[in-house]
């Protein structure tokens, strides 16, 4: 189902015209009180074959009256446009073709209403031999409102190196301001590691238009403890102002506080980072990082800031109560800078059943050894003056997801810590790399 901005509602699913399976769709202009009768997306209902069964269709609409529907047809993905609001469509598109017996199924679209269109899809095909035999996502893209798509990828930079994680049924959204998320359930331990051989919810994130994708990372902390549950069949969706809400199908009984049988979870999540770098952060007088990512191992980010202007114990609040933090790393890419991380150390949140924030005489210490509240393993913040004041930031793990490296870093990479609560920040800029490729980004500053 899908809604325009023009007020227009549309709904595919699965039906038949003729002997064979087909796609129709009904029509409401106010709001859900009537609908249209049926009819066929795939305008060819009337005549294709008993053989060419056309089933579980998405639809998707830019919000100024295009509306693109894909589907699956003996292991293929095709589309359809519509450019009047659904009232009329397009000859069926070929998505993308596999060999036979090679599926490609379950497609989901989604645009960003400036023109791009994205589809996902589950499929064993190896691309040419590029990727494994196993199930992995493949994407592509259109430019031009369906007509014409770009050749079949991998999302996951996993599938690439021969992995043999089954990877199922993905979903798409964005934001609209130029971040694209796909979701799906994998079988067994992927390369953030830490998550055991069960099946859990997994992430990939673009911030350039789907032409390049994080690694792969799992949806919910929970991932690290539910060693023998069952995490399958998500979807999600964004409010367009960094809101976002994802549900899921699992077996977790959450600690034992509800039944270990299928339950619907859900988790939201709130985009704090600001698009850009925020003006006006205390900047360090020296300063360091360390960002692993290289596909299949360990992934891990260690900043630390210090030599920095004085900072007093009255500016870091108090995160043992009210006081949420969230680090943010910003790569330039031709002067533009373009956030790639974002990642929380909420205030009074508990770990192990404790408090994870403690106080100290200069300062507040975070530690979630267990990562229960997702990729920030330490936090420390230290207040002084002359030089004295440091703060520190390591975080690991399955819910880390760095960005494709190597980073761009033209002419800088900027590591910024926010205070939500009264708007402070500190900040490093990193104008050289001592190491920047594709395992590794390490950088000292000055």
């Amino acid at each position: 189902i899908g809604v325009s901005a023009t007020g227009t509602w549309l709904v595919t699913f699965g039906g038949s015209i003729g002997p064979d399976g087909d796609i129709l769709y009904i029509r409401s202009t106010d709001d859900g009180v009537s609908w249209s009768a049926p009819d066929p997306v795939n305008t060819n209902a009337a005549t294709d074959g008993a053989g060419e069964s056309d089933g579980r269709p998405d639809v998707a609409t830019d919000d100024a009256g295009t509306w693109v529907v894909v589907w699956e047809k003996n292991f293929a993905v095709y589309a359809a446009t519509s450019t009047d609001d659904g009232l009329t469509w397009s000859p069926p598109v070929l998505v993308t073709t596999a060999t036979t017996g090679i599926d490609s199924v379950s497609p989901r679209i989604a645009s960003d209403g400036a023109g791009r269109w994205v589809v996902v899809w589950e499929s064993h095909d190896s691309l040419g031999g590029t990727i494994g035999f196993d199930s992995d996502i493949l994407y592509a893209v259109s430019n031009d409102d369906g007509a014409t798509w770009s050749s079949a990828m991998a999302v996951s930079p996993s599938a690439f190196v021969g992995d043999s994680r089954g990877a199922a049924d993905p979903v798409i959204a964005t934001d609209r301001m130029g971040n694209w998320y796909v979701g799906w359930w994998s079988g067994v331990k992927f390369a953030g590691g830490g998550i055991g051989a069960d099946s859990d919810i997994v992430m990939a994130h673009s911030t350039d238009g789907a032409q390049t994708w994080s690694l792969t990372y799992a949806l919910s902390p929970t991932a690290r403890s539910d060693k023998k549950s069952i995490d399958s069949v998500m979807d999600f969706a964004t409010d367009g102002a960094g809101g976002w809400v994802a549900t899921w199908d699992s077996t977790n009984s959450l600690g034992g506080t509800i039944g270990d049988d299928f339950d619907i979870l859900v988790t939201s999540s709130t985009d704090d980072c600001p698009v850009a770098p925020a003006v006006g952060c205390t900047a360090a007088g020296k300063s360091r990082i360390t960002l692993r990512g290289a596909v299949d191992s360990s992934h891990k980010l260690v900043w630390t800031w210090s030599k920095g202007a004085d900072t007093l114990l009255g500016d870091f609040g108090d995160p043992a109560t009210t006081t949420d933090y969230v680090l943010c790393l910003y790569d330039d890419v031709s002067g533009t800078p373009r956030l790639e991380l974002e990642k929380d150390a909420p205030a009074a949140s508990t770990c192990k059943g404790a408090p994870c924030w403690q106080s100290r005489s200069d300062g507040f210490r975070y530690k979630d050894g267990k990562q229960e509240n997702g990729a920030v393993k330490l936090l420390h913040l230290r207040a002084g003056t002359g030089g004295k004041a440091r703060i520190k930031v390591k975080a690991v793990g399955p819910t880390l997801g760095p960005p494709p490296l190597p980073l761009s870093q033209s002419p800088s990479v900027r590591v910024q810590l926010h205070n939500l609560e009264s708007g402070a920040c500190w900040e490093s800029v990193f104008t050289t790399a001592l190491t920047n490729d594709s395992e590794q980004f390490k950088a000292k500053a000055p």
